[in-house]
């Protein structure tokens, strides 16, 4: 009886002990629709780990790749992401214009993602101009290059309905505009010749493409 004991006793010492193990690794991926050609190419990525569909607290390997239109790798990047965290992960401005890809792919415990891809567009840079209202009740819009193509649209908001109001337009010089009277709300949007929309306004990650328009509230 006692050797049976002994025996029962090694036994369960030297068993080997079951170790959690990952199971599956997810990713998220969120680009800009565009980035302008002077500035920084900012993605965020989100991993998570699963252990016995449990997240996980390890670390997710991540590779991202900027690839051209015919899926040649231009760039890449490798970083450690922290589970459930977004994290951006920044590239050099990319001076050529046209379509791109992003490729995100990301790795736990020796398990491998599947890879999330993106189509973004590297387009010519915003134009710079200042643009705000002025206490007398004037929006003015200060262009800082010369011949520069602003397009600048008017809206009148009666509080109930929006509608169009005047449109200017400027190639260089100074914009001055007395807000109506008469309505809840006025607002403008300013438009530059590359197509980026109150870009001054926009969220400084660079992935927002446009920025909300000014308005003016009675």
């Amino acid at each position: 009886m006692r050797f049976v004991m002994t025996s029962v006793l090694v036994l369960l010492i030297f068993a080997p002990t079951a170790t959690a193990s990952i199971q599956d690794v997810e990713l998220r991926l969120d680009t800009a629709i565009q980035y302008p050609n002077d500035r920084p190419v900012n993605i965020v990525v989100e991993g998570m780990a699963f252990e016995d569909d449990k997240p996980s607290l390890s670390k997710v390997e991540i590779r991202a790749e900027i690839r051209w239109a015919n899926g040649t790798v231009m760039t890449s990047q490798e970083s450690s992401v922290q589970p459930g965290i977004r994290t951006s992960i920044t590239f050099s401005p990319i001076n050529d214009v046209g379509r791109y890809y992003v490729f995100v792919s990301g790795e736990a415990g020796g398990v491998r993602s599947g890879t999330e891809s993106q189509t973004m567009r590297i387009t010519y840079a915003p134009q710079e101009y200042t643009a705000g209202f002025t206490d007398g009740g004037r929006f003015i819009v200060s262009p800082k290059q010369t011949y520069l193509n602003l397009t600048i649209q008017e809206y009148l908001d009666d509080g109930t309905s929006v509608l169009p109001g005047r449109v200017f337009k400027t190639n260089g010089s100074v914009v001055d505009i007395t807000v109506p009277d008469g309505y809840l709300a006025i607002r403008y949007n300013v438009i530059d010749q590359n197509g980026w929309m109150n870009y001054e306004r926009s969220d400084q990650t660079g992935l927002t493409v446009h920025g909300g328009p000014y308005d003016w509230l009675y």
